[in-house]
């Protein structure tokens, strides 16, 4: 897959689908780019939970330096990180 044909599916609004359907969070619940993790009630697990489900979808992987919860505050941080620093095939 070319990084750009891969990029384009990396939609904000598939991301979140993933990210409501992995924290079982409801169809219906607004999620904000500055939605707070924490006030989300993500840990560790449900955050691995998370991040196989978006390799998995986007056939892409995180890098090693970016499997760490506290790396990241709001859905914005981890987005961006999901676009610009994920090992795309």
């Amino acid at each position: 897959t070319k990084r750009g044909e891969t990029n384009m599916k990396l939609s904000f609004k598939g991301f979140l689908d993933i990210f409501k359907t992995s924290l079982n969070i409801e169809e219906n619940t607004k999620l904000e780019l500055s939605s707070k993790l924490e006030s989300l009630n993500m840990n560790s697990i449900s955050f691995i939970q998370l991040i196989v489900a978006l390799e998995r979808e986007f056939d892409i992987e995180f890098n090693d330096n970016a499997l760490d919860l506290l790396r990241y505050n709001t859905i914005e941080d981890l987005y961006n990180d999901l676009i610009n620093n994920s090992n795309i095939d």
